[in-house]
């Protein structure tokens, strides 16, 4: 454990909270450089925030701060050296871990956030956290606690009980519809706030890499990461899932990747151990597909798919036009990297961002049509919700055969649910 680890790990909850939009991302990452401090009462920390970051550092470096230890300091600096302190005195080799101690890490950290909510918005803020961040293994011992009845724990409050247990059996169920008997065996490394790594079994060399860019604000593609991964095969894929936390649809860039989007994916593309993958590919979901055309193409990625992209809802023209001449130049530079454009058939802002830059970078179009169901921007939950999930990842980001993306410029074609069965 490092004072810089410490640090990466206070800025990732601060982001994540939307914590920092009076500070420049210089300040930001001169803190994170251990170069500057910055006080609480520059932030204006809620009690919601403080108990997040009591149970990040206990989450990750096993130190427990205590909420009256907390009240002493009196900046983020304060509370790192606090970290680095405790940790260099503790002795657990002395005494035998307590109950609360011996719940793994995600089941502790949901237990003390849970304590700190004061209302439904607050309990719904920390499950929205938790899909971000938790892998099938976790979510699968979510759920086998919580079966037991052992996953509140001893005075955890019981107001939302039934929420929890709405939103286990509702993920459960997601995570069942992907066929798979046993949970997708993927660990999980932060390399950067916004930047996690989830890895499985294997070796590098045997495996593809697929770089994930989130829908805007948060940490998952449409779907919670679990139900994601549980949909793709660990001993053959690794993820990395790239966040915004900025919600800024990754036009403002995020927080020690760059400045802009060009920036975000050059820091993507300079990751040293891309190349140990065998192979590439890239997807993003509602304003993360136009990071990941141009990351795609940057990488000459084997796949890259983007699903149900959408322009700003702003509209400024010069955000339109940089969109536009980033895309074209992208596309320029790199024509050979196949690029897929995912879209519902009814959403006409998604239909016109794939026709558009269908247009302008040769890239080819899959309209989605479910004649059963309302189409919706977010196409992957109603697959979830059917069982389809897994055929249509299949046929796109997860193909096995790669030839029909790759022979034609622009391929314009329909898949429809449910698949239709020929006639006996």
């Amino acid at each position: 454990m490092s004072d810089g680890s410490i640090r990466l790990v206070i800025v990732d909850v601060l982001l994540d909270a939307a914590a920092t939009e009076d500070l420049d991302s210089e300040r930001i990452e001169s803190f994170t450089r251990g170069e500057d401090d910055i006080s609480f009462e520059e932030l204006n920390l809620d009690s919601m925030l403080r108990m997040e970051l009591m149970v990040a550092v206990e989450m990750e470096f096993s130190v427990i701060v205590s909420p009256q230890e907390f009240a002493r300091l009196g900046s983020l600096g304060e509370l790192a050296s606090h970290v680095t302190q405790s940790s260099a005195a503790m002795d657990t080799a002395q005494a035998p871990p307590r109950e609360e101690e011996a719940a793994p890490h995600p089941i502790r950290l949901f237990r003390r956030a849970l304590h700190g909510c004061r209302t439904i918005a607050q309990f719904h803020r920390l499950v929205f956290h938790m899909e971000g961040r938790l892998t099938p293994e976790e979510a699968a011992t979510f759920q086998a606690w919580h079966r037991d009845g052992k996953l509140l724990g001893a005075g955890s409050p019981t107001r939302y009980g039934g929420a929890v247990a709405d939103w286990l059996d509702a993920l459960q169920r997601s995570m069942a519809s992907s066929g798979s008997p046993s949970p997708e065996p993927f660990t999980s490394e932060r390399i950067a706030p916004s930047a996690v790594h989830f890895r499985g079994p294997g070796d590098r060399s045997s495996k593809t890499l697929l770089i994930g860019f989130s829908n805007i604000g948060s940490r998952i593609v449409f779907v919670p990461t679990a139900v994601l991964l549980q949909h793709i095969d660990a001993h053959r894929f690794d993820v990395l899932m790239i966040s915004d936390p900025l919600a800024s649809a990754f036009r403002t860039g995020i927080p020690f990747m760059g400045g802009s989007v060009t920036e975000v994916v050059d820091w993507v593309a300079n990751l040293p151990w891309l190349k140990d993958y065998d192979g590439l590919r890239v997807m993003g979901g509602s304003a993360g597909a136009y990071p990941a055309m141009l990351a795609g193409r940057r990488l000459s990625a084997d796949l890259t798919v983007g699903i149900s992209g959408r322009f700003p809802s702003e509209r400024h023209l010069w955000t339109l036009l940089k969109m536009y001449f980033h895309s074209w130049v992208s596309w320029l530079r790199n024509r050979k990297a196949p690029v897929l454009l995912v879209h519902g058939t009814g959403r006409r802002g998604d239909v016109a961002y794939a026709r558009r830059l269908t247009r302008l970078t040769g890239a080819s179009r899959l309209a989605v049509h479910m004649p059963d169901r309302a189409v919706e921007h977010n196409i992957m939950e109603p697959m979830v919700a059917h069982g389809e999930l897994a055929h249509f990842l299949g046929r796109t980001i997860l193909a096995t055969s790669l030839a029909g993306f790759t022979q034609a410029e622009s391929l314009n074609a329909t898949l429809t649910y449910p698949i239709p069965h020929p006639p006996s």
